[in-house]
């Protein structure tokens, strides 16, 4: 048994109600979830109270003790912990009352270095969390199963990881063995069931050798994800609302492949489909294809700098900030008591980034809209660049000589996999 106090029971930073418990490999260390409803949930509960992870010092020892603990989050009833089979990430499932939730994926090295330095501080007292911000590798805001989405996220990861090493085998000569090995140890047994076309595909490539075998299982692959987008005829834009199906294996095969693809990877068993990827000159393209699929559905700003670089997109700006400038010439010339804080405003215009400009721009926005808003009185202009980063039923793009509906990639947000978000950015500028 191991006491579940840090200092006292009766503050927000404990770690109260353990309900689940997972170990790193070599033993040393314990992770548990703690609750916290009562606090939560009771009459006078305290604004700051919910659920944590506390951190537990030689578990299987002889005096094992509960040493340090996150920051609790407020409202967030936590439920449950898991190790990612490499053991190098911590994921914690944090669900509400309200039936959403969070999941957060912590770094279990920087976990370990904060808690045997914690520079002076007291763990007893300051989270670990907050000593070192570098514990919290990701945080995704998701309902439903938070803890069993953000594993599987992170098995892909994983997985992504592991395809990259055997491409790397199949590149070395007399390896014959070892990929042999590999395949049929690690990959194979791993996938099994979750990736079923990936997995028909690489135990095809096992008895053959031969990857002509993946054109027509990836075709085919991509066709099924625009057979499970539900059509919406009075739906204009994007794919309508988020998470309106289960996913199931192929959805999360199509989700890794554009993965590999917005990451720059060029995978054998679909680089036959005219390489389908190398986004590593297209960095624009590829920070918002990766957006997509992390499926956070926060907005992304963009460098206005770099967006700029555009010449219709510099010449937009150009003219919405002289057209400001002149609207902001007659209202001082006509108003003798302007006041402070009231904005004008242009008027709202659409305009399209071609390919032959710039092919990363194009994937990463495409079409936005644009205007200007100006204070007269302090003579500040600021123009808004606006972009709905989603996929229109009956489109289509061409992904470097491949042509992808959008259906596929629509069919992710549907499926809760991937989520639409919106681009926006800002230039400024004074009269």
């Amino acid at each position: 048994y191991t006491n579940l106090t840090l200092t006292n029971n009766t503050n927000v930073f404990e770690v109260n109600e353990g309900v689940a418990v997972t170990m790193t490999a070599d033993g040393k260390y314990a992770f548990v979830a703690g609750r916290n409803s009562k606090k939560i949930i009771e009459v006078d509960a305290n604004p700051l109270a919910g659920g944590n992870i506390g951190i537990i010092k030689d578990p299987l020892g002889p005096n094992p003790k509960l040493v340090a603990a996150t920051e609790p989050v407020p409202g967030s009833l936590t439920n449950n912990v898991a190790l990612s089979s490499d053991g190098k990430y911590l994921i914690g499932s944090y669900p509400t009352l309200g039936g959403g939730g969070s999941a957060y994926v912590f770094d279990v090295e920087e976990i370990i270095k904060t808690v045997e330095n914690p520079g002076g501080k007291d763990l007893t007292k300051v989270a670990f969390d907050k000593i070192n911000p570098k514990v919290v590798s990701k945080s995704f805001a998701i309902g439903g199963n938070p803890l069993g989405l953000l594993v599987a996220q992170n098995f892909e990861d994983i997985l992504l990881r592991e395809l990259e090493q055997f491409e790397r085998l199949l590149s070395e000569p007399n390896n014959l063995k070892q990929i042999d090995d590999f395949l049929k140890r690690w990959i194979l047994p791993q996938i099994q069931g979750k990736y079923p076309t990936i997995g028909r595909i690489l135990r095809r490539f096992g008895e053959t050798g031969d990857w002509t075998v993946a054109d027509t299982e990836i075709i085919a692959l991509l066709n099924k994800g625009v057979d499970r987008y539900r059509f919406d005829s009075s739906r204009v834009d994007g794919s309508g609302p988020h998470g309106v199906r289960a996913p199931i294996p192929e959805d999360r095969e199509i989700h890794l492949i554009f993965r590999g693809v917005a990451g720059g990877a060029n995978f054998a068993w679909f680089a036959r489909l005219v390489g389908l990827g190398n986004f590593e000159n297209l960095p624009n393209a590829s920070r918002h294809m990766n957006h997509y699929l992390e499926n956070s559905g926060q907005p992304l700003t963009i460098d206005m700098n770099e967006f700029m670089k555009v010449s219709s997109v510099k010449k937009n700006v150009e003219k919405a900030v002289e057209e400001a400038k002149k609207i902001i010439a007659r209202s001082r010339k006509d108003s003798k008591n302007l006041r402070p804080n009231t904005l004008i405003s242009g008027v709202r215009k659409s305009d399209r980034i071609r390919k032959e400009e710039s092919v990363d721009w194009f994937f990463a926005v495409g079409d936005y809209s644009y205007w200007w808003q100006a204070d007269p009185l302090t003579g500040e202009i600021t123009v808004q660049i606006r972009d709905q980063y989603n996929w229109d039923q009956g489109k289509d793009v061409n992904i470097l000589g491949v042509t992808i509906k959008d259906e596929v990639l629509g069919s992710l947000h549907q499926a809760g996999l991937a989520q639409e978000y919106q681009v926006k950015g800002e230039y400024k500028s004074r009269i």
